[in-house]
């Protein structure tokens, strides 16, 4: 059995120092003092009084972007942590900002964020889940450019016990509206191979997506999140070229993009130019599905029961893989996985997640191959250890 969940591999822990206050920071984009590195984690420089640390990608793994927290303050009165956050762009190319960052997994689960997007709990033990926008923090164009930081925003936390507490971060799915002049998109697994991205669906870092426009040619490789970006400066027309090298496409490899110059002298932007790759091969069987809170404990998911987000699946079959084969949960509770066809059985199973009891199956054990194209299902209910 995987080890307890309760302090997840990209977790991102806040710690409030009893009374103590941190002061102003002078400069709310500079990276801590203490090291030269730009791949910060969890690091937080009593000179800069700033807090930095990677974001989860939404497959849950590790993202192009770092969040930095500064102005950090506690307010033992009101039980309330106050800080400024920003995202800043980690890698040498133009990201489009993303849209926001979901907040979950708190540690301990009384601890709230105050003025997030937030989805009501409705149960008295559910567990926080929460989201921050920050569309319009990057600019006219949308977009970061290579070591760029967003303007920040104001993140208030209640922490009844004004102690110690870790949650998890992770940019949310999608972008912000395209920026003035930017063409970019995504190169993803299709993991049903039908040609459009859909939760669980992680994205392909070290793809090749090449710019054509006239006679010249950008070149861009994707993220750890399968994103790219480019930059224009003239409207016409421009043709994006996905090289997939030896993954099979699911979509069209070229895509023809028009970008025009509005009446106020802006360039139009384009955000959607993304391309799948379907693994298929010795990884053609899908188990799609979703961890719900069980509210009436009858192993079913039933309605008004919301599902848990950034908890851990693993998969086997009866042929050995190189790696352990794990998806993560999406915002919404929803995830998918490839499994290679290997008959007589295919497992999934829900590691243990602490304060919880599974109220359905677990693993969920197929005896057989799907007997079409589409893929398998297995849901898994959760409950509260104790009601």
């Amino acid at each position: 059995m995987r080890p307890s969940m309760r302090i997840p591999r990209a977790a991102a822990v806040l710690v409030a120092l009893g009374a103590l206050t941190f002061g102003a920071c002078n400069d709310p984009g500079a990276p801590p003092s203490s090291t030269s590195s730009t791949d910060y984690h969890g690091i937080y420089d009593a000179g800069s009084k700033s807090l930095v640390f990677r974001l989860e990608a939404p497959d849950g793994g590790p993202s192009a972007f770092q969040l930095v927290v500064t102005h950090l303050t506690q307010d033992p009165s009101t039980h309330e942590v106050h800080a400024s956050v920003a995202i800043r762009n980690t890698t040498g190319e133009v990201q489009p900002g993303p849209r926001g960052v979901d907040v979950f997994g708190f540690v301990p689960q009384d601890v709230r964020p105050v003025n997030g997007d937030c989805i009501e709990a409705e149960c008295l033990n559910c567990p926080a889940e929460c989201f921050y926008e920050h569309s319009g923090t990057y600019g006219d164009d949308g977009a970061l450019g290579p070591g760029e930081t967003s303007e920040p925003l104001e993140w208030i936390v209640y922490n009844p016990s004004d102690e110690s507490f870790a949650f998890r971060a992770r940019i949310e799915p999608g972008t912000a509206q395209p920026g003035d002049g930017t063409i970019s998109g995504a190169v993803f697994h299709d993991l049903n191979g039908n040609g459009h991205r859909e939760d669980g669906e992680a994205g392909l870092e070290g793809a090749t997506v090449s710019l054509v426009h006239d006679t010249s040619v950008q070149t861009a490789t994707t993220d750890a999140r399968g994103n790219y970006a480019f930059q224009v400066a003239e409207p016409g027309l421009y043709e994006l070229v996905w090289e997939p090298g030896r993954c099979p496409p699911s979509t069209p490899t070229r895509l023809q993009v028009l970008v025009l110059r509005r009446s106020d002298g802006t360039l139009s932007g384009f955000a959607e130019g993304d391309f799948g790759c379907f693994a298929g091969g010795d990884f053609s069987i899908l188990v799609t599905g979703r961890v719900f809170i069980d509210h009436n404990r009858n192993g079913l998911p039933d309605m008004g029961e919301p599902g848990l987000p950034g908890v851990v699946l693993g998969g086997s079959t009866a042929c050995p893989t190189f790696a352990p084969i794990e998806a993560h949960t999406d915002r919404r509770g929803n995830y998918g996985m490839l499994l290679p066809p290997c008959p007589p059985f295919i497992s999934v199973a829900l590691y243990q997640i602490d304060g919880y009891v599974f109220t359905s199956p677990n693993p969920v054990i197929f005896e057989n191959l799907p007997p079409g194209p589409g893929p398998l299902r297995a849901d898994f209910g959760v409950a509260p250890a104790s009601p």
